[in-house]
């Protein structure tokens, strides 16, 4: 019966998962033939025919005369010679369409033991009373399973007229059916269902108990959800007061506990005295949820009677009950003698306190008796709530002796608690260290921008230098909230204003953080201060520049100093920022590189500055990579270095390639350098005349939309909009001129990149593309379209011939690839229109420089 019953819920979940809206009309025709044709249905078959009548039940809401039909058919297939699972099928259907006139064929099959759990299916979502007197008489006469789905249902449908009935059931000698009888007894909850239950916990056989016993818990709950809640209460004392296993007693006890009130209390209160930690934690954990007058009181006069971890318990209990009875209770627990109560009930305030309770947390967090209570105080009036709390704490802030100023500052910091910035910015003038250093932390974060001169004010005025550090990173982060363009302006005013050394010294580094052009000269300028600090302090405020817009001064500075520090710094400074710099190099770039490159006289430096260049797509730092291969203490960082710049430029200066690639087989430190340059010269020699230098953007998607879609979309690229184009890696498939998309802009359907590069001709000429792409390709030479292709399908070299006139000087070819699924790649190149290589030809990614 069970694995009987299980695949027929599989089977009908099945059929819900079909039930999709077909469109068009139904006519009685289409009812007849989909019913007729769910008559021969058989198990194995496939499922169409269950599909077509699901589709049929959507369809039929709002047509009753169809409805009513089709319910006609359904009941005559049950009553008729339908296979087995046919027949389950047309009952679960009838589950959602019957009405009162299927309730007869449906009773019949009570009776049959192996379509009772069927017919109860059909009958238990049928509103009709009639399914429900149905259900009673085939009680009656049923027995063993049949009897156990009909109590099912009964009790699911919370039927009363069945308690007769079912508390005749569960005396039954068959404790399978005693125990379904007690369970639907539970599940009708009716006041006499609950005497019933009450009874048979006390008389049942032993093995029964404990089912009547679950039976009589659901039932109370349910009598308590009801508003019955004298009846429910009074079965669930019975409950706790009997011998019964402990978790009975538990559930009783949460149960007395949510529904009883102030009856609860002793039940409660003999738990906490009792010697089972089971019940003592299940009554503290439920102390929450108790209501009634004095339950905090009589509660708390348990406390001085407890071990101090179930105080500990018992006041973190009662703090989420919150309100004015338990703040008292927890402030007295503050000073009590066991060190795990005074931590409970300081927790605890941060739950259950007000504004009235700052100064108690205070005071704990300056004379707490040990760190953690301290510490524990804190972290609750960080996290305390309520009118007033922030006023109350920064009250007792201005009034604190020194050490706790400062962690009550931290605590309004945590608070971002903005009405406490002007107490910050007097804060920031103490004559203690630590105070000021919380002031300005707290200030860099909560303040806004309109502070910053007042900031800068305190930054100047500072008479130590212990705090300094913390009051720059103030300055630097307010900055940064300012609008970029005037965001140095109070720290320049300052700068112009001091003849203060070390205060001029604080000014420039956090210029140094803040960056931008006016900053940027008054740095620059401070590098001629006769101040040694000043000087000092400005050379590394450019080395911490946030920007490449400071390396031709560090450069200049780097050629010009005698001070070896401060010639490191520059160098350093340098090397970073132009690591930094990011996309396409200029000449001036590798200008400043090959600059660098050679005031570089140190190794360690020397590698810094190849760890930069290594990033540089440019034949100029392949040429310089190359050039440090003699210098033993730097080859491996070289090697590296061309390695990486040379795969970077395989396609756009293929002859450097290949000769750097055998000067590094020559000087390569290692054999596993060898091998790397050996792939890599093969790369070059293979590509031939593929253009495999672009630059590249993307990759363009648009929501919901396939690839056809995608091929016609014209994105920013397409209509000379923006676009970030950055230098495309050349990733390729194997050693193949073959780019692999998927590999340089990750992988994914549906979606568009451009390429575009620049082919400078000494003359105009005839010529040739020859593409191949995976999936669609469009072209543009000179802004004029001159392929498209929207079929998706492999990447092939050469798929695609387009004969070009190429003019005099500069030609911009662009090109538009698209992803439906799969691999993602395109590969192109330039020839005679004979096939064969062109002469006076150069191909640029590098044009825009």
């Amino acid at each position: 019966m069970t694995r009987t019953f299980a695949r027929f819920t599989a089977v009908a979940l099945a059929l819900g998962a079909l039930a999709v809206p077909a469109l068009g009309a139904v006519s009685e025709t289409d009812v007849n033939e989909a019913v007729a044709a769910l008559a021969a249905f058989k198990a194995g078959d496939d499922n169409t025919p269950v599909s077509r009548i699901c589709e049929l039940v959507a369809q039929l809401h709002g047509q009753p005369k169809l409805m009513r039909q089709l319910e006609s058919k359904l009941v005559g297939l049950i009553k008729g010679q339908a296979d087995y699972e046919a027949k389950l099928q047309a009952c679960q259907l009838l589950g959602r369409v019957g009405s009162d006139a299927c309730i007869p064929a449906l009773e019949n099959l009570l009776g049959d033991p192996k379509m009772t759990h069927v017919a109860c299916w059909a009958l238990q979502p049928n509103p009709s009373d009639k399914a429900l007197a149905a259900l009673r008489r085939g009680l009656k006469t049923s027995d063993g399973e049949a009897a156990i789905c009909i109590m099912g249902v009964l009790g699911h449908r919370r039927d009363p007229e069945a308690v007769p009935m079912l508390a005749e059931r569960a005396k039954a000698k068959d404790p399978l059916v005693a125990e379904a009888a007690m369970a639907a007894l539970g599940q009708v909850a009716t006041t006499q269902a609950a005497d019933v239950l009450d009874d048979l916990r006390k008389t049942a056989p032993k093995e029964l108990r404990g089912p009547a016993t679950d039976a009589t818990l659901r039932c109370a709950h349910r009598l308590a959800d009801a508003g019955k809640t004298d009846r429910a209460v009074e079965l669930f004392e019975a409950i706790y007061a009997a011998n019964v296993p402990i978790h009975y007693h538990r559930g009783a006890l949460v149960a007395l506990m949510r529904h009883a009130g102030e009856k609860a209390i002793p039940h409660v209160l003999a738990a906490i005295r009792g010697n089972d930690p089971m019940m003592k934690a299940t009554a503290i954990a439920n102390v929450p949820v108790l209501r009634g007058e004095g339950i905090v009181k009589r509660l708390a006069a348990e406390l001085p009677d407890q071990p101090p971890d179930v105080q500990a318990l018992l006041l973190g209990a009662l703090a989420e009950r919150g309100g004015p009875e338990v703040r008292k209770v927890l402030a007295d627990a503050v000073k009590a003698d066991a060190p795990e109560a005074r931590a409970a009930a300081i927790q605890g305030l941060a739950k259950a306190g007000s504004a009235d309770t700052v100064p108690l947390l205070v005071e704990a967090a300056g004379k707490g008796k040990t760190d953690a209570e301290q510490q524990a105080a804190l972290v609750s009036l960080r996290q305390l709530e309520g009118t007033g709390v922030d006023a109350a704490i920064l009250s007792e802030m201005k009034q604190a002796p020194p050490a706790l100023q400062a962690d009550l500052i931290g605590v309004l910091h945590g608070r971002n608690a903005k009405e406490a910035i002007p107490a910050m910015l007097a804060q920031a003038a103490s004559d203690n260290a630590d105070v000021q250093k919380a002031a300005f932390k707290a200030l860099g974060y909560m303040a806004g921008p309109d502070r910053l001169p007042d900031v800068v004010a305190r930054l100047v005025t500072l008479k130590s230098d212990g705090a300094r550090p913390t009051a720059e990173r103030a300055v630097v982060e307010l900055a940064q909230k300012a609008n970029a363009a005037g965001r140095a302006d109070a720290i320049l005013d300052a700068l112009k204003k001091t003849r203060d050394a070390s205060v001029a010294a604080s000014l420039l580094r956090v210029l140094g953080h803040v960056g931008g052009q006016k900053a940027l000269a008054a740095v620059t300028d401070a590098l001629e201060d006769t101040k040694t600090a000043v000087r000092d302090a400005a050379i590394r405020a450019l080395g911490a520049w946030p920007d490449a817009s400071a390396v031709p001064a560090l450069l200049d500075l780097a050629k010009k100093t005698d001070n070896r520090t401060h010639r490191v710094v520059a160098i350093r400074g340098s090397a970073r920022l132009l690591a930094q710099a990011g996309g396409m190099p200029s000449a001036k770039t590798m200008e400043s590189y090959r600059d660098l490159m050679a005031m570089a006289d140190r190794p360690e430096d020397k590698k810094l500055v190849l760890a930069g260049l290594a990033d540089v797509a440019h034949p100029k730092a392949l040429e310089m990579a190359v050039e440090q291969l003699a210098n033993a203490p730097v080859r491996n960082e070289a090697a590296l270095a061309v390695l990486k710049i040379g795969t970077a430029v395989l396609g756009t200066h293929t002859a450097a390639v290949i000769d750097a690639m055998q000067k590094l087989q020559k000087a390569a430190p290692n054999a596993d350098t060898r091998k790397k340059a050996g792939q890599v010269l093969a790369s070059a020699k293979a590509f031939g005349d593929a253009l495999v230098a672009w630059q590249i953007a993307g990759p363009f998607t648009k929501r919901r939309a396939k690839h056809d879609a995608i091929f016609r979309t014209a994105f920013p690229p397409e209509e000379g909009g923006e676009a970030e184009w950055t230098l495309c890696p050349v990733k390729t498939k194997g050693q193949s001129p073959i780019l692999r998309l998927d590999a340089i802009l990750g992988a994914g359907d549906n979606r568009a990149a451009y390429l575009r590069t620049w082919i400078h001709c000494d003359k105009a000429r005839d010529a040739r593309i020859e593409a191949g792409s995976d999936d669609g390709m469009k072209a543009w030479l000179n802004g004029k379209p001159i392929l498209q292709e929207p079929e998706a399908g492999a990447c092939t070299p050469g798929e695609h011939k387009v004969d070009v006139r190429l003019k005099q000087g500069v030609n911009v070819l662009m090109l538009k690839v698209t992803q439906s699924t799969g691999p993602w790649e395109v590969t192109a190149r330039l020839v005679g229109r004979d096939g064969k290589p062109l002469d006076g030809v150069r191909v640029d990614p590098y044009h825009k420089e």
